[in-house]
């Protein structure tokens, strides 16, 4: 849940319509898309997520697809979120970890690895 949801929209995307309050993030992406050049490189791309994320407060469990680099990343803040070598869940199964919070992670063929870090603005205390 983000609860920050009515000052993003009113601070970046007034037009946007969806009242679902996760819709913000693609539509923040794609906002800020411009001002990271993000083409050719994941640093930046990654760099652009993490921008993003940090605008967030609140808690999310959420996987991104880069449609234009298919890139695939996976990050949380406050949410559960765990994988192992290929797959990742909500839920905790046998041989999974849990995703650290604040981290991104790229997915692909040969597994899940940790590229980025964003600051984190959870209204949960991590022990």
């Amino acid at each position: 849940m983000l609860t920050n949801f009515n000052q993003l929209k009113k601070d970046y995307i007034p037009d946007h319509l969806n009242l679902v309050d996760s819709s913000i993030i693609p539509a923040l992406l794609a906002h800020f898309e411009k001002t990271f050049d993000t083409a050719n490189t994941q640093d930046k791309e990654t760099q652009l997520i993490a921008y993003v994320l940090e605008l967030l407060e609140g808690t999310f469990g959420l996987w991104i697809v880069n449609t234009n680099t298919m890139n695939i990343y996976l990050a949380r803040q406050g949410s559960t979120l765990f994988f192992d070598k290929n797959s990742f869940s909500s839920a905790k199964g046998k041989g999974y970890k849990e995703m650290k919070e604040g981290v991104i992670y790229k997915f692909n063929k040969r597994g899940i690895k940790p590229v980025e870090k964003f600051k984190v603005s959870s209204p949960f205390l991590e022990l």
